[in-house]
């Protein structure tokens, strides 16, 4: 194994300068940003998705109480359809 060596700070440099040149080239920040992009996009689709689903059991479930208690309210009071023909 290679051991650091400390003693030319230049060369650490010139080391650091080509592997930025080198990532650059590749497109890296820029694939990381749109990466980035893409997954808070998604991350604001799923949590739109998940409000929409809560309200919509919210709705179907006062509708279904709503059927209940009108069906109470129907029998409790001898409203049935067939009874009216």
């Amino acid at each position: 194994m290679k051991e650091y060596d400390r003693g030319d700070p230049n060369k650490d440099y010139i080391n650091l300068e080509k592997a930025i040149n080198k990532l650059e080239r590749k497109n890296v920040l820029k694939k990381y940003e749109s990466q980035s992009i893409y997954v808070d996009n998604l991350k604001n689709a799923v949590e739109q998705l998940e409000a929409v689903l809560k309200e919509l059991k919210k709705q179907t479930s006062g509708t279904r109480i709503f059927n209940i208690v009108e069906a109470a309210v129907d029998i409790g009071f001898g409203n049935h359809e067939s009874e009216a023909d």
